[in-house]
């Protein structure tokens, strides 16, 4: 039985989460003023470049994974056609008998 439900959980890591950012803030803050601001910028602007450079990436792999599925699924669909026809089909089966 678990002291606190998981949503209390959340709720709790949220709120002390909040917090904690709050007094980072607070003391942070003023050394990113003036002369620190370019710095955080730069900072910030990396760090979406870098975030868009990766979802893109990310979302051609998942192109190129999805298309390699679809042609897997392709030739299982047209070995599983042929196997069924070839049982289907008495002409094509060898029984020994001639």
């Amino acid at each position: 039985m678990a002291i606190l439900e998981d949503e209390q959980r959340l709720v709790i890591l949220g709120v002390v989460a909040g917090v904690v950012a709050t007094g980072v803030v607070k003391y942070l803050g003023p050394a990113f003023s003036g002369t620190g601001r370019p710095l955080l910028k730069g900072l910030i602007r990396t760090g979406l470049l870098t975030y868009e450079g990766s979802r893109e990436k990310f979302a051609q792999a998942s192109e190129v994974i999805e298309d390699l599925i679809a042609e897997v699924r392709a030739e299982l669909d047209a070995e599983s056609q042929t196997t069924t026809r070839q049982q289907a089909d008495p002409a094509t089966q060898t029984n020994g008998e001639q």
